[in-house]
């Protein structure tokens, strides 16, 4: 499945990676100002794992961003890639990893659909992707043993659907671990690129 993150760039997502076949080309859009700006999403869905099995996946640039904030999030609180798996699962699940959703009749908001009136917070701060990262991650933390259970049953302790969907988030997962994977090689990618010595 082609992956559009903007400017040119495109990737094939399959099993638990993402095939490579990306090309970004500068001169289209502004040179290599605009590529370097773009270039964090591009490495995002850039990364090559072979494997037999195809992930439906079809991320807008909005929705790699999404996923982008929800790991600088995890990783800027120092949780393990498996917290970003199970955000990234949760997102997906609730909002398709778009920012503008509205759910649960006008109640539920943001890339988590949290609502409000259950002590989220505003609803101009659940429309903020760091902020309902940052709550998420802040609630999930406190759930007993989180990181030992399985992903849809973390996700579900966290965001209390109907009985009915709380098995949905496990369906997000491998997909949701392509994501992670990929964001955090290009994370370490741009870490040894800074530290690398200018000739």
């Amino acid at each position: 499945m082609i992956v559009e993150t903007g400017l040119g760039a495109k990737a094939v997502i399959a099993g638990g990676g993402i095939v490579s076949g990306i090309a970004l080309i500068a001169g289209m859009a502004g040179g290599a100002k605009v590529a370097a700006t773009s270039s964090v999403t591009a490495a995002f869905c850039s990364q090559v794992q072979p494997s037999t099995t195809t992930v439906e996946a079809d991320l807008t640039r909005e929705q790699a961003t999404n996923a982008r904030t929800i790991l600088d999030t995890a990783n800027s609180m120092k949780l393990p890639r498996r917290a970003a798996v199970i955000g990234i699962a949760t997102a997906l699940q609730e909002s398709g990893l778009k920012n503008d959703v509205v759910g649960d009749h006008g109640t539920s908001f943001g890339l988590f659909q949290q609502r409000p009136v259950n002590g989220w917070g505003t609803k101009g701060q659940v429309t903020d992707p760091h902020y309902a990262a940052r709550a998420f991650f802040s609630r999930l933390v406190k759930v007993p043993n989180w990181s030992s259970l399985p992903l849809t049953e973390a996700a579900a302790i966290v965001q209390r659907p109907r009985e009915d969907l709380r098995g949905e988030y496990d369906l997000r997962r491998v997909r949701a671990d392509a994501c992670a994977a990929a964001g955090q090689r290009a994370v370490v990618h741009r870490t040894a690129q800074r530290r690398r010595p200018r000739p």
